[in-house]
């Protein structure tokens, strides 16, 4: 029987914050977030929430099934042209949306993400950044020079 890695990582306790985002109503950005099909992967247990914050609008969640980013309505990572999409008319223009997080995609891996929406008045740019760390990931990349500034995994 084939192991599904990605069935695998929403079984095991991950991280996801997104915010905060100064000037945004919350019930506009979620109902922004579904227009787009944009979820956070949670599983029943999974702490959640949504608030306005004196620093912005938060949305964060903890536990099994939280995986780093958000994802499309099949449950993977959600494209940056969604992300564009979805950012274009909710941020202005000079405004950012940071969303962090982690989860674990196997045996002593974790996936650290970090993707940054940017609102640059003309267009919106989406920047992910993936780190794999752990005993499987060094395993996988002692054969490979290390490359200079970020890491960018892909499954």
């Amino acid at each position: 029987m084939e192991s599904n890695p990605e069935a695998s990582a929403q079984m095991m306790d991950g991280l996801i914050t997104i915010g905060p985002v100064k000037g945004i109503n919350g019930t506009d950005f979620l109902r922004r977030m579904l227009k787009y099909n944009l979820h956070v992967a949670r599983d029943e247990g999974a702490a959640y929430s949504a608030r306005g914050t004196r620093d912005g609008f938060v949305i964060t969640a903890q536990g099994p099934g939280v995986l780093g980013y958000l994802v499309d309505r099949d449950g993977l990572e959600a494209s940056r042209s969604d992300l564009e999409d979805f950012a274009r008319r909710l941020i202005a223009p000079g405004q950012d949306i940071l969303i962090e997080g982690w989860h674990m995609t196997g045996d002593d891996e974790k996936l650290l993400c970090r993707t940054v929406i940017c609102h640059g008045g003309d267009m919106v740019t989406v920047t992910p950044i993936r780190k794999l760390i752990g005993a499987g990931a060094l395993r996988r990349s002692a054969a490979e020079p290390p490359r200079a500034g970020r890491f960018e995994f892909e499954p």
